[in-house]
């Protein structure tokens, strides 16, 4: 016969042994039955794994003055406890079964104690009806229980000096024990769910912003070259947020058959927020666009209607140019963005446009906006971009620079606005890397050929 102390450590190793294999069982496919709406196939496989905790506590038992005392009904109560009544008594019968095969003068008050310990835990199951049972509730369910078999095993068996020996010694330890154990199994599976409950959300989440992405790249153009059919030009842009949806945008079109207007801009802040503010910026900017031909006009028109109810005082920097393409002659103003870069084929060199007054839109309204203009030869490149392609850092910290950027573009193949374009990223991309992208990334060229462009003379 074993001492009180050995006894305890027995039932303390089972335990633990016990909610180990729960933390395995989450680990597994099976464990979608813990989360998933149970059909009757689901409900007898758990049934079947909670039988088996049972039985394995079972097994463990420890005799005692003709008695026995052993863990079988934590995995019973903790079916109760999770999956509701029937789950918890159909985990019980197997445990009870046991019990009574083993005989002994509690054999009764034992069967019951096993057969009914998983029909308390699925009662107290109903009685929270549905809301989730905590550790803390799993506990006192299982000490309430422990009193409850204890008064049974005192009323039922025939021997009541040994009945009452084989409760006082067992009855603390066990209900100490058995208390941890169902806490710890109901904490585990709880841990559990709520890790699947956030990797869900995560996933919806990840997949709400991929068709937000969509949508958001879908308001861009992307066909290029955008106008096969004019000749006098072509042009290539290119954006990539940093996050799954981002703040900048970029347009062009046609305001009638000379005039063709480009835009270029980067919405305060990052994520969702920005992408809502970017596509009513942008919405704005073609609307009012094909009426406009100034560039001022329309940048004034565009930030009076961003003003208006701009609770969340967000704002947009824009570059936008109107090219008149019989000529070359490009009239541009700025909201407060970075000025574009012009490579001259004469000369082979590069330059800012003339600087020119403007703040953001959407920080107040009835702004004016200066008008500057250039000129655009034959050969030119005009290099349109937002912030994350300057400020673009690298691990340690630093930034692209406006030196590099201008160093990229002399390198580049001026004949093809791909070309330019592309030597650009990826000088960027051989910069940073190693370094996640801090910011969107949006870049515009216009290869201007002139009006005495020939098809033969279209850019590849």
């Amino acid at each position: 016969m074993q001492s009180g102390i050995e006894s305890s450590i027995q039932l303390f190793e089972t335990t633990c042994v016990m909610v180990v294999l729960a933390y395995l069982l989450t680990r597994t496919s099976l464990s979608r039955l813990l989360v998933e709406r149970r059909t009757k196939y689901g409900s007898l496989i758990l049934i079947a794994i909670f039988s088996i905790f049972s039985l394995y506590g079972a097994y463990k038992n420890i005799p005692i003055n003709g008695g026995f005392i052993s863990t079988r009904s934590l995995g019973s109560l903790a079916a109760g406890l999770l999956a509701g009544p029937w789950i918890g008594l159909g985990s019980s019968v197997a445990g009870a079964v046991h019990r009574f095969l083993l005989g002994g003068f509690t054999v009764v008050s034992g069967t019951l104690y096993a057969l009914l310990a998983g029909l308390a835990g699925g009662l107290f199951y109903q009685w929270k009806k549905g809301r989730r049972v905590t550790a803390a509730e799993a506990a006192a369910v299982t000490a309430a229980y422990e009193i409850f078999a204890a008064a049974m095993t005192l009323a039922l068996a025939p021997e009541y000096e040994k009945a009452f020996q084989l409760v006082s010694r067992g009855f603390f330890a066990m209900t100490a024990i058995k208390c941890i154990g169902v806490s710890l199994f109901i904490f585990i599976i709880n841990n559990f769910r709520d890790e699947q409950a956030t990797r869900e959300l995560k996933e919806k989440m990840d997949s709400e912003l991929q068709v937000a992405r969509d949508i958001q790249m879908s308001i861009v153009p992307k066909l290029f070259p955008p106008f096969p059919n004019s000749n006098e030009f072509d042009l290539y842009a290119f954006l990539e947020p940093a996050k799954a949806v981002g703040g900048d945008f970029y347009d062009f079109f046609f305001i009638d058959d000379e005039y063709l207007c480009v835009v270029v801009g980067d919405v305060s802040g990052k994520g969702v927020p920005a992408s809502l503010f970017m596509a009513v910026a942008l919405t704005l900017i073609r609307a009012r666009g094909v009426a406009e031909t100034s560039p001022s006009a329309l940048l004034s028109g565009v930030n009076n209607e961003l003003c208006r109810g701009n609770e969340a005082s967000m704002f947009a920097t824009v570059f936008c140019g109107i090219l008149h393409i019989p000529t070359g002659r490009m009239v541009y103003a700025n909201g407060g963005h970075n000025i574009p870069y012009l490579y001259r084929q004469e000369g082979g060199t590069v330059e800012t446009l003339a600087s020119v007054k403007g703040i953001a839109l959407g920080v107040m309204e009835d702004m004016v906006y200066d008008c500057q203009e250039t000129t655009l030869a034959s050969g030119d490149v005009l290099i349109m971009y937002t912030d994350g392609i300057n400020e673009a850092m690298n691990t340690r910290y630093e930034q692209f620079g406006n030196d590099r950027l201008q160093q990229a573009i002399l390198d580049a193949p001026a004949h093809s606005v791909r070309a330019v374009a592309a030597a650009i990223l990826d000088n960027v991309k051989n910069h940073t890397a190693g370094a996640e992208q801090s910011d969107d990334i949006t870049l515009m060229t216009v290869y201007y050929k002139g009006s005495q462009a020939t098809e033969g003379d279209k850019a590849k």
